[in-house]
């Protein structure tokens, strides 16, 4: 229902558009929401069977593994995905031979970084496992999970061929039917083997899935009239680097800060304690960020047509109104999770119904990183990736800094203060950015009509 009034606004605001193009965003939005919410819901279900199952403690250190393979995986798909939806969204039409040639060069990169990061962690387990979260038992766990990275960098990729090449819905039966698949394997391996069983359920599921995206991916390009290749020219090796590197170099520093403050945390008397509270309290914020993820996903695209366009009065319309849109829906879903927290909670377990709090202003803190997500985005359709870097660069190491010093002591509700506190002054920041890009450019545009 929300996700149609939003489509409706956005044909009001997109005029002179074609009806063919607006179907296509309905198209995709549609599909995109129920492929991306059968694997939340799946994460969700996951979640709380283990808690439920398993225990808190053993809930915490699957947390752990969660966090530590987030972590990596920026490392190992050194952030592909976007580099592939655009080439391949860009070219597939008018040089088809160039999107099989990015798709390749893309897969070959990752290749490369994901078997490297997942021997890291695997070599390394024991390291990791007893000199930073201070619990051998860790170890190997740390090394049944190192084939996930490789896979799941691997996946995303395709994912993000499907999505350059408007698949959506063949990606959405894909992504449904593997999200039972990973449900039923990770349950069944922990009624067998406990938490080993869950990891190792995981690793079969996400396989399985690589098999099915890798072959059908490479079916569908050649409907499309192309072949994956992997070779490119030394521009179109220049070109995918450019774009990369600088959301890559936003990811460098994000994801390793918010896993150094999962590793502060562990390390807290009663560490594993708190990383199930914040484990539970993270798997219900994402639901707040559905259906504004799956937003800017299919306007990313049109915020960077009318930019190439020159067409800058549509182009600050829709991205004023999509960052209203999301603002919106992500307060209608928190306000309900908010006032209601402890019963959710409840759902894990009797241990976690104490720490509504902490779930509080974790959702308060997911309406602003949304945001802050959303509003980058512009930035990125402005080809502007350098100072989305520079931003979150600065918000990432202000939240760090902020619970290693000040709230550290607090536990999981001081990593919420902290993460809320930063990230709205992201969001502000990222905003008022915004306002005066918009005055600025506008008047530039009035100047030049004037002469």
């Amino acid at each position: 229902m929300i996700a149609e009034k939003v489509i409706q606004k956005l044909k009001n605001i997109i005029t002179g558009s074609t009806t063919s193009f607006l179907t296509r965003i309905i198209h995709g939005l549609s599909w995109t929401m129920l492929g991306t919410g059968s694997q939340q819901i799946a994460g969700l279900f996951i979640g709380i069977f283990i808690s439920n199952y398993l225990g808190l403690t053993e809930f915490g250190k699957y947390g752990i593994i969660v966090s530590t393979l987030g972590m990596l995986g920026m490392f190992a798909g050194i952030a592909m995905g976007y580099t592939v939806t655009k080439f391949v969204a860009e070219y597939r039409i008018a040089d088809p031979d160039k999107s099989g040639r990015y798709i390749g060069m893309t897969f070959l990169v990752c290749w490369i970084s994901s078997v490297l990061v997942s021997s890291i962690l695997f070599i390394f387990s024991a390291f990791m496992a007893g000199l930073l979260f201070d619990n051998t038992n860790l170890s190997n766990l740390l090394k049944l999970a190192a084939p996930i990275l490789a896979l799941t960098s691997l996946n995303a990729v395709a994912r993000a061929g499907f999505v350059g090449l408007e698949l959506f819905k063949p990606l959405a039966i894909i992504d449904s039917s593997c999200s039972f698949l990973r449900i039923l394997m990770m349950i069944v391996g922990a009624i067998l083997f406990k938490i080993y069983g869950v990891v190792g359920g995981w690793v079969v599921s996400e396989t399985i899935t690589f098999i099915v995206l890798q072959t059908l991916l490479r079916k569908k390009c050649i409907e499309s009239g192309f072949s994956i290749s992997y070779g490119g020219s030394r521009v179109e090796w220049k070109v995918l680097w450019n774009f990369t590197y600088p959301n890559f170099l936003s990811n460098v520093i994000m994801n390793p800060a918010n896993w150094a403050c999962n590793v502060l945390i562990v390390n807290l008397p009663n560490g594993l304690y708190y990383m199930g509270i914040l484990t539970a309290a993270r798997q219900v914020q994402r639901a707040v960020a559905f259906i504004p993820m799956r937003l800017m996903k299919v306007t990313l695209p049109a915020m960077s047509n009318l930019f190439g366009n020159n067409d800058t009065a549509r182009f600050y319309k829709l991205a004023f109104y999509t960052q209203a849109s999301i603002f919106g829906i992500a307060i209608i879903v928190s306000l309900p999770l908010m006032i209601f927290s402890k019963f959710i909670l409840s759902f894990y377990g009797k241990e976690f119904m104490g720490e509504s709090l902490v779930l509080i202003t974790m959702l308060g803190f997911g309406i602003c990183y949304i945001l802050e997500i959303s509003l980058s985005e512009v930035l990125l359709s402005q080809g502007k990736s350098l100072k989305k870097f520079y931003i979150f660069s600065g918000v990432t190491l202000f939240s760090l800094a902020l619970f290693w010093l000040v709230f550290l002591q607090y536990g999981a509700i001081g990593y919420a203060l902290s993460m809320l506190i930063a990230h709205f002054a992201g969001m502000t920041i990222l905003l008022i950015n915004l306002i005066v890009n918009r005055s600025r450019d506008l008047n530039l545009m009035t100047s030049k009509d004037d002469l």
